[in-house]
């Protein structure tokens, strides 16, 4: 069956569900050719399909790609938008946050000079692809984070990162997605242009040699001159109520919004409401920075016990 049969197939039996993944396939295949307006066309008409059906979570897939199609035009504000409103719509399915989402947003944290956020969302997509066993993603954090090296001053560690991910794409028979192109160009480019074309070609050779594994582990270790910017309470936990710390802590123990409202006999809405208070206050991301630095910020539950309390 083709793909204009199984759109013709879905709006015959009323599938808004399949009638947006074919339109998301179209525009897949249009941004990959670089005809950005068939592709924004294809994703308005899947939103907008989405949106009068109350599809949340056909929405939240579409806006991400969405937010593709304007990072890819330079527009990165319109691409923030979209990329936050389908943060905020995976929250409320309880799925929390996207591999493939939270590493578009690293690359709006780098073009904003917000190196210390681009490092922690390129750092939270790894993680996640990584538990995902999802070697594409990984090989395209590889990309982000020799772009964040290369915006640092450190051309050897890009041409390293960008040379071990160029193989991993190449080894798995696929390309850098469209939409992180440009960075990519533009970031090869200044390290290129800072360690002189030889040195710069010697150095993504010797990335090209390394695993995927010890490239990954390359790119989360601080290393001389790479020291993270650590994440400390500073007395912001105890602004937290007593039912946000609930949440953080089950969020800790590696609970969904589902799971939390579940445990502690509330809403998934409330749930997903408590846990961005809590992310806000202590000044993280997502949930995945907050599991990762529970143990620092105190939040670790004893014995793994909790209060329920209406």
């Amino acid at each position: 069956m083709s793909l204009d049969e199984l759109q013709s197939m879905s709006r015959r039996i009323g599938s808004i569900f399949g009638e947006c993944r074919g339109l998301e396939v179209m525009a897949r295949r249009a941004l990959r050719a670089g005809d950005l307006d068939t592709a924004a066309s294809r994703l308005n008409e899947a939103a907008r399909l989405a949106r009068a059906a109350g599809d949340t979570l056909s929405l939240a897939l579409v806006l991400n790609q969405l937010g593709d199609v304007e990072r890819a035009r330079d527009a990165h504000t319109r691409a923030r938008a979209l990329y936050q409103e389908s943060l905020a719509l995976f929250a409320d399915l309880g799925l929390g946050a996207q591999p493939n989402l939270v590493h578009n947003l690293g690359y709006l944290a780098l073009a904003a000079g917000n190196w210390a956020d681009a490092a922690a969302r390129f750092a939270d997509a790894l993680t996640l692809f990584q538990r995902l066993g999802e070697e594409r993603g990984l090989a395209e954090c590889l990309i982000g984070f020799g772009c964040l090296a290369a915006a640092a001053g450190r051309a050897a560690d890009a041409g390293t990162l960008f040379g071990a991910a160029e193989a991993g794409l190449e080894a798995l028979g696929t390309q850098l997605w469209l939409a992180n192109r440009p960075d990519y160009e533009r970031w090869r480019a200044r390290a290129r242009g800072s360690l002189g074309t030889a040195a710069f070609a010697r150095t993504m050779a010797a990335g090209r040699l390394l695993a995927l594994g010890e490239a990954t582990a390359m790119a989360l270790e601080p290393g001389p001159g790479r020291r993270r910017v650590p994440v400390r309470a500073d007395g912001k936990t105890s602004s937290l109520t007593p039912r946000e710390r609930e949440v953080a802590q089950l969020v800790a123990r590696g609970l969904t919004n589902r799971q939390i409202a579940g445990t502690l006999v509330i809403s998934e809405k409330t749930a997903a409401n408590h846990l961005q208070h809590v992310l806000e206050k202590l000044d993280l991301r997502t949930r995945t920075q907050l599991a990762a630095r529970a143990p620092e910020l105190g939040l670790v539950p004893e014995n793994g016990t909790h209060t329920t309390r209406r």
